[in-house]
């Protein structure tokens, strides 16, 4: 005789869905509800100035002691 391994909570004979947190997040028709709320961007510049930085690069150029005639890059 074939016997299923019960392997999640809710295949258990005993569950009860209406005292689990994640079952209580669908409404009656199966619909997950209470979905975060889609941040639109009323100007896109502020997306873009999270992705942007405004931090200014300095280069110093330091002799290395050798033959200045010579650049190495």
């Amino acid at each position: 005789e074939y016997k299923k391994v019960i392997k999640y909570d809710w295949e258990h004979p005993d569950f009860d869905a209406t005292a689990d947190k994640f079952m209580q997040r669908f409404d009656e028709n199966g619909n997950f509800v209470n979905i975060p709320k889609i941040e639109e961007f009323a100007d896109q510049q502020v997306f873009l100035s999270y992705y942007t930085i405004n931090v200014p690069v300095k280069y110093e150029i330091v002799s290395n002691g050798k033959n200045e005639s010579k650049q190495e890059f």
